[in-house]
């Protein structure tokens, strides 16, 4: 999946367990909703129900501590969308969550849609298979 570049590849098989235990750095299987039908995307879950998810100077902090990103998104930059803007925080609502793609550039993820429903999770990805 482009949006999950490197992290992820096309054309590769993953296992999806349903949502069991989500936690911070887990990447997810989200289906939304949208005016042209369903939407299926893969993205990193970067905040918990409860949490202050801020994006300041193109850094994300959760809980007043910026997340080390490097390993997955390397020197990259965190651009604001519609709903998250650069210098702005949130609190994500109960049973939500604040996700992110590893592409930042793919900006079909929570800067842009909001908050992701636990319901709107199908699963979190638990290995790659080997073909």
């Amino acid at each position: 999946s482009s949006s999950m570049s490197p992290t992820m590849t096309e054309g590769k098989h993953y296992l999806i367990r349903k949502h069991t235990n989500l936690k911070r750095g887990n990447i997810v299987l989200v289906t939304i909703p949208t005016k042209k039908g369903n939407v299926s995307f893969f993205s990193r879950i970067m905040g918990l129900p409860g949490d202050v998810v801020e994006l300041k100077n193109e850094k994300i902090s959760v809980n007043g501590a910026e997340l080390k990103e490097s390993g997955y998104i390397g020197n990259k930059r965190t651009e604001g969308g519609v709903f998250l803007k650069n210098n702005m925080w949130i609190r994500i609502p109960a049973d939500t969550y604040f996700v992110l793609n590893d592409n930042r550039s793919e900006g079909l993820d929570s800067r842009n849609v909001g908050f992701i429903t636990k319901r709107a999770i199908v699963g979190k990805i638990t290995g790659k298979l080997p073909f």
